[in-house]
């Protein structure tokens, strides 16, 4: 799931006056579990900035011009439903997006969203203020432990149904008639494979 380090530049020097005398805005106060630093993430995991003006971004509280940031992860998984016996092979698309993030992630808490990587840009907002995150994106562990979540609880929920049409075979003179059955892929036929995330700031 994603993301290299969520790391900043240190900030530039600035004076107290504008080039014509007039005194610049005092500096915004932080609250206890905010930063003008990005927090931490756990090496090798990207990280991306949610653009305000994604379809979905209002599902998550994200306003245009907003500055304060906080953590989510997003996710894609890749699907296969593979049962020979079935004669099913099917592929789908998982997307979803977890927010907030307030300790170890629950698949189950999933928001579906149907993302674009265009969603996402690769630097900050200007003067962004990050919140805190309670979930330990800096160690790998956390998102070890998420993408097994992840796989698990898809394997145990994710199905298709599969429609069977036989043709009955009747005695001479009779109309033949086709009766239709639905049987839904269980676990033994399904399979998630590809998943891949990443954490995403949304602003608000």
């Amino acid at each position: 799931m994603s993301d290299s380090p969520l790391r900043q530049n240190a900030p530039m020097a600035t004076s107290d006056t504008d080039t014509r005398g007039t005194p610049a805005p005092a500096a915004q106060a932080l609250a206890d579990d905010e930063s003008s630093l990005a927090p931490t993430i756990a090496d090798g995991v990207p990280v991306h900035y949610l653009d305000p003006a994604a379809a979905w971004a209002s599902e998550v509280g994200a306003r245009s011009g907003g500055t304060r940031l906080e953590a989510a992860v997003v996710a894609r998984v890749k699907l296969l439903f593979d049962d020979e016996k079935a004669d099913v092979r099917e592929q789908q698309e998982w997307e979803a997006v977890f927010f907030p993030l307030d300790g170890d992630l629950d698949a189950a808490e999933a928001r579906h969203v149907d993302y674009d990587d265009r969603d996402f840009r690769s630097t900050p907002p200007e003067s962004a203020i990050y919140v805190l995150p309670k979930a330990e994106l800096k160690a790998k562990a956390y998102f070890t432990k998420a993408k097994s979540e992840l796989q698990d609880h898809l394997y145990r929920t994710m199905g298709v149904e599969v429609f069977k049409t036989p043709i009955s075979r009747c005695s001479r003179g009779s109309v033949n008639r086709r009766a239709t059955s639905r049987t839904r892929c269980g676990p033994g036929c399904r399979r998630a494979r590809g998943q891949s995330g990443r954490p995403s700031c949304a602003s608000r």
